[in-house]
C-alpha cells in the first residue's frame, strides 16, 4: 500500500525538515514512503496497526504539504486513482478533506468506476469529436500526410480516445 505516495513525496523534497519529521516513527515512515526502507524501520514500524500507520502517515504527509506550501500555493496531481489499493485510497481521502483548509490542491484523474473519487468536485470529460480526434491525430503525426481513407478509418477507431489517437499516430 501507498506505493503511488512515494514518487510524490520524493518530488516534493529531498528530505524533509526536522518539524516534519518529528521522531523514528515518521522517519521510518518517510523512507517507507520513498523506497529507502533500513531493516531497523521493519521493526519500528511492526509495532504500529493498521489504523495507527494510516494516522500516522496522514499526519506527515499533511506536515509535509503544508511545508512544501509555506511559500507558494501547491497543486499536488495524482493520476489513475482508480488503480489505487484501498489503504492509499483512505489515506488519499485524509489528504482531500484536509486541504479543504490549506494552500494547496488536490487534482485527481480517473476513469469511469462505481467509486467515484474523494473530491469536492468532479469534472467529466467525454470522448473527443470526429473532428477534434481528427485534429489530434494530425498534430500526433508530426507532418506525415495521411489520406482521408486513413485517417478517417484511425479517428474511427480511436473512439475519441485522445491516448488511444496518440499512440495510432
Amino acid at each position: 500500500p501507498y506505493a503511488p505516495l512515494g514518487p510524490l513525496c520524493r518530488s516534493l523534497m529531498g528530505r524533509p525538515s526536522h518539524t516534519t519529521l518529528r521522531d523514528d516513527i515518521d522517519q521510518a515512515l518517510w523512507r517507507s514512503l520513498t523506497d529507502q526502507s533500513a531493516p531497523a524501520d521493519a521493526v519500528r514500524l511492526g509495532d504500529l496497526s493498521d489504523r495507527q500507520r494510516h494516522d500516522r502517515i496522514l499526519a506527515l504527509l499533511t506536515r509535509l504539504f503544508q511545508e512544501a506550501s509555506h511559500e507558494k500555493t501547491l497543486v499536488i496531481v495524482i493520476e489513475d486513482v482508480h488503480w489505487l489499493d484501498p489503504a492509499s485510497r483512505a489515506l488519499l481521502t485524509g489528504l482531500v478533506v484536509e486541504a479543504e483548509c490549506r494552500f494547496w490542491m488536490i487534482v485527481l484523474t480517473t476513469r469511469p468506476v462505481e467509486t467515484p473519487p474523494p473530491t469536492e468536485r468532479t469534472l467529466h470529460l467525454g470522448p473527443l469529436t470526429r473532428a477534434e480526434s481528427a485534429e489530434l491525430l494530425e498534430d500526433a503525426a508530426h507532418g506525415a500526410a495521411l489520406s482521408h481513407t486513413q485517417l478517417a478509418t484511425l479517428v474511427e477507431r480511436a473512439d475519441g480516445n485522445p491516448f488511444f489517437i496518440e499512440e495510432l499516430a
